[in-house]
């Protein structure tokens, strides 16, 4: 059997190899923020894809003809400020950014809602419905029902955006001023 040499064979001084008990370990609390800050790194790229997308949809419609829409630019911009607070939290190690980012997120999630809730959007596809059942052209339809699964798809990504955040934020929190 060969003797291996060099530094690879050698031990430290001053030990037998039986030192793990007084070895340091990473507390449970910092692998929990690793990994939160991980998932919400992939969520917050999620999040910023939708944006572009949003962004790009409403910039879309508004050359193509149509009035642009107050509430869609509003949810746009909190939505990229969001992203951008996320970003930073992510990076930080402060609360406060997380907390800025979970509060852009729910008005970025929420303001979309406020025409179905008034009612404007089902104004909006009947009177798409009726004109192209005029015209059997359905191209604003399947517009509005592409919009409609992307939204979907938004708020699914921004209310798991908002959870894994929350529960960074009460990892990072430090002892005794935890959030419950």
């Amino acid at each position: 059997m060969m003797k291996r040499s060099g530094a690879l064979s050698k031990r430290p001084e001053g030990t037998d190899g039986s030192d793990y008990a007084f070895r340091m370990t990473v507390d449970d609390k910092y692998k929990r923020a690793a990994q939160g800050r991980l998932r919400l790194h992939k969520i917050v790229t999620a999040q910023a894809a939708f944006q572009v997308l949003r962004a790009l949809w409403v910039g879309l419609m508004a050359v193509g003809g149509e009035k642009l829409d107050d509430i869609m630019v509003a949810s746009c911009a909190f939505g990229g400020a969001a992203v951008l607070m996320g970003t930073l939290g992510i990076r930080g190690s402060g609360t406060s950014l997380l907390k800025l980012y979970i509060l852009l997120t729910v008005a970025a999630t929420f303001l979309p809602f406020i025409p179905i809730i008034t009612g404007r959007s089902q104004r909006k596809v009947s009177k798409h419905w009726d004109l192209s059942q005029q015209t059997g052209n359905y191209k604003a339809v399947f517009l509005m029902g592409l919009e409609l699964v992307q939204d979907c798809a938004a708020t699914l990504v921004q209310i798991v955006g908002i959870t894994t955040a929350a529960n960074l934020t009460r990892t990072l929190a430090p002892k005794g001023r935890e959030i419950h």
